[in-house]
């Protein structure tokens, strides 16, 4: 038997044959689609909320990487330090006051596989990895960073860049003083990408004198608060790499 169709002259409105007919008329369609003020409303409630939802995942996204690339540097200067303390001694017997390239040299470089060494910094745009000029390195506030970077002489921080482009500070806590570490920084994605922001692509880690690098802070009466990476501090930011791994290796303070 064959079916048919009656078409009623109002858009997208179809009547069935007998017995479903009596169940569609022109006082009472049956309507096959949305109205175009429908769809308009539709596209506009989408719009609303890929505007608040797009943005937190891109952010959320952009952590995570963060976050990954951190941990394999971090994994990768451990594995170094192990060997080069297999065949150098313990940290604690490390010369403070000698030139902190020579120093990568001889304690991590025959460790690790690098691109390219890097000479002590010399201005406060040249601390890590530097080529060329792509401004300071900053705290969280935005405020341009000094100390615990290390820009005197032959002691400045000198630096390796390694094959996925993260950069490797290290210099001496003080050159005087061999009961003190060294100060270890991870620009995660090297100094021509920016922000070069501390808590955002820079972290600050300490080797210390028990042959461990551990976050910054970690030896302080501060080590357990966290104010140093909110905005509003001077140094914002110094306590971050804490943070991080007291949060499971995650990003919450931002």
């Amino acid at each position: 038997m064959e079916i048919f169709y009656e078409k009623v002259k109002l858009p997208f409105i179809y009547c069935p044959p007998p017995p479903c007919k009596t169940l569609c008329s022109n006082k009472n369609p049956i309507k096959l689609g949305f109205s175009l003020a429908e769809t308009l409303i539709t596209l506009v409630i989408i719009g609303i909320i890929a505007v608040m939802t797009i943005p937190n995942l891109i952010s959320k996204y952009e952590k995570k990487v963060t976050v990954t690339k951190l941990k394999s540097t971090y994994a990768i200067l451990n594995q170094a330090l192990k060997m080069s303390i297999n065949e150098n001694g313990p940290v604690g017997t490390w010369p403070r006051d000698m030139n902190t390239e020579e120093l990568l040299k001889k304690y991590f470089v025959p460790y690790l596989k690098i691109v390219k060494i890097y000479p002590p910094a010399t201005t406060d745009k040249k601390y890590l990895c530097y080529e060329k000029d792509n401004g300071n390195y900053l705290w969280i506030t935005g405020i341009g960073i000094s100390t615990p970077f290390n820009r005197s002489g032959e002691n400045g921080t000198s630096s390796i860049k390694l094959p996925k482009n993260s950069c490797v500070g290290i210099n001496a806590e003080n050159p005087t003083r061999s009961d003190l570490g060294f100060t270890i920084a991870i620009d995660v994605n090297g100094h021509d990408k920016k922000p070069n922001k501390t808590g955002y692509d820079l972290f600050w880690f300490i080797l210390d004198n028990n042959n461990a690098i551990l976050p910054y802070g970690y030896n302080t009466n501060m080590g357990n608060d966290t104010s140093l990476c909110y905005l509003i501090k001077h140094a914002g930011g110094l306590y971050c790499t804490l943070q991080v791994v007291q949060d499971n290796w995650e990003i919450n303070y931002r």
